[in-house]
């Protein structure tokens, strides 16, 4: 089975998890960066308020995510990108299966690395992650949102990028990018690959094992 690692860059992968808990829910039709500034701002309250319960129940991240981060990103795009044409080639059976996987996974894998940063580290002051202007107004319904992590005590800033669309008057994140690294780019590789080999069937299997691997107490 093909394993799905977590971003080798800490931060990144810190920040990834602050934003993509993958699924689908309201957004705000407002101005897409303060849409990610105050969902910024949450995230961090929630985290200095439940740090304890963090650490007694890890699993509480879930939580957290699914209040605050899963209604700010556009689930369906994000699976339309990262299967490319195969998502084309699904039945529609597939795709809400697919849907529901990847979902799953993201959550999961990236929640227990944030998890397991708080539990460790501790919450990290809110100013090591600084939102750029935007460049120009948002044009067709895109934007892309930047910001800069700059992890405390000093160390190279880690870039990020946010990519939003605009649906029915909501704006929501459906990939980011890491020092240049594409989420949906890096496992729309690995996905691609696993379909080759299985289809979108084993695609399907692959990803609820993996999840169920993830489930398990650690």
């Amino acid at each position: 089975m093909r394993e799905y690692r977590r971003a080798t860059h800490p931060w990144g992968a810190w920040l990834v998890a602050l934003l993509l808990g993958l699924a689908g829910g309201a957004a705000w039709a407002e101005d897409p960066q303060r849409q990610l500034e105050e969902a910024s701002d949450r995230m961090f309250d929630a985290l200095e308020r439940e740090q304890e319960r963090l650490r007694e129940n890890p699993e509480h991240i879930y939580t957290i995510v699914d209040e605050i981060l899963v209604p700010l990103v556009d689930f369906e795009r994000a699976s339309q990108w990262v299967l490319g044409p195969h998502w084309r080639q699904a039945s529609p059976e597939q795709r809400e299966r697919f849907m529901r996987e990847f979902r799953t996974l993201l959550v999961r894998f990236y929640g227990q690395a944030l998890a397991e940063f708080v539990v460790s580290n501790g919450v990290p002051p809110r100013d090591v992650v600084r939102f750029q202007p935007m460049r120009g107004e948002p044009e067709g319904g895109q934007a892309v949102v930047r910001s800069q992590i700059r992890p405390p005590g000093g160390g190279q800033p880690v870039s990020v990028a946010y990519r939003m669309s605009q649906r029915n008057d909501e704006w929501r994140v459906f990939d980011v990018a890491v020092d240049g690294i594409s989420m949906i780019a890096t496992y729309r590789s690995s996905f691609a690959a696993e379909i080759r080999q299985g289809g979108m069937d084993g695609l399907l299997r692959t990803l609820a094992e993996r999840n169920r691997r993830l489930a398990q107490p650690q």
